[in-house]
């Protein structure tokens, strides 16, 4: 079985691609997240972090992202829709 750990010291020796730091019903990440994606992806320069807050409850639903790389924040996308009859 393949994991991220090595057999004797449990040390990450295999990356992932991209890690996904999500919040639901949250209009923001924490900034601890965002701090944490962004050390990790300074460190391993080949993973992509992305930080994601989801909030369908407020009006207008938001969706947040903000991608890291190389230990960079990209721009933040942000996707605000007023509330839909029901």
């Amino acid at each position: 079985m393949m994991t991220c750990w090595d057999d004797d010291n449990r040390v990450p020796v295999v990356h992932p691609l991209a890690i996904l730091q999500w919040k639901a019903g949250a209009a923001e990440v924490a900034d601890a997240d965002f701090q944490w994606l962004r050390r990790y992806s300074k460190r391993n320069p080949d993973v992509a972090g992305y930080a994601v807050a989801l909030n369908l409850t407020g009006v207008p639903f938001r969706l947040a992202l903000t991608k890291f790389r190389g230990g960079e924040a990209g721009r933040p996308w942000v996707i605000e829709s007023e509330r839909s009859g029901r």
